[in-house]
């Protein structure tokens, strides 16, 4: 596997073998920083790549973005078996409505719903309210029920703390680009942050 930037491998300190290094945190500064290079990265099947596939399979991960993986297809080799990956993500009517994943047990009807909790103020009678009435109550049971503090390690706790919280700033991402309309493209870099 070989990253180039502007058809170049790249040359920073950490290149390492890949160029990985030098390739992926641009992509952490502003949009404007970065849209003008040209990007690509190409993997070259080896023989030796072949043979250590998973019956003509190659499976890759991002180790950033939870649940960003996938596999290649090796044409023309001897397929046999392949592995399942996970379950792909299938939204019912409230998350395609909110533009979230996995929400609906935490809405107002749902079986985990925070009716004695109110997150923000307001009646909670839009759709965008309900919304992220549900992802905030999604955060607040996934910090208290998936969370085990022993008081021994702090950074374990923090971490497991932070899993829910990012997941909910991404589903208020979701949900503000669905509701957010022409205001969202107002505000000066908003629409490349989410």
């Amino acid at each position: 596997l070989q990253y180039y930037i502007n058809g170049e491998i790249p040359t920073c300190a950490d290149a390492g073998d890949t160029g990985l290094d030098c390739y992926e945190p641009e992509f952490f500064y502003p949009r404007g920083d970065w849209e003008g290079s040209k990007y690509k990265a190409v993997l070259t099947i080896t023989e030796d790549v072949a043979a250590a596939s998973i019956g003509g399979v190659i499976y890759y991960f991002c180790h950033i973005h939870s649940k960003m993986s996938g596999k290649i297809i090796i044409e023309g080799s001897d397929r046999t078996d392949e592995e399942a990956l996970y379950a792909p993500v299938v939204n019912d009517e409230f998350d395609k409505e909110c533009g979230s994943s996995g929400v609906s047990m935490y809405a107002e009807d749902g079986a985990r719903n925070c009716k004695e909790l109110q997150f923000f103020g307001g009646s909670k009678d839009t759709q965008f309210e309900k919304c992220l009435q549900a992802i905030n109550c999604q955060m607040h049971w996934e910090m208290f029920t998936k969370t085990t503090v022993d008081g021994s390690n702090n950074i374990a706790t923090f971490m497991q703390q932070m899993i829910p919280h990012h997941n909910n700033a991404v589903n208020m991402a979701k949900i503000l680009l669905k509701f957010g309309g022409v205001k969202v493209d107002e505000v000066e870099d908003l629409t490349s942050t989410l």
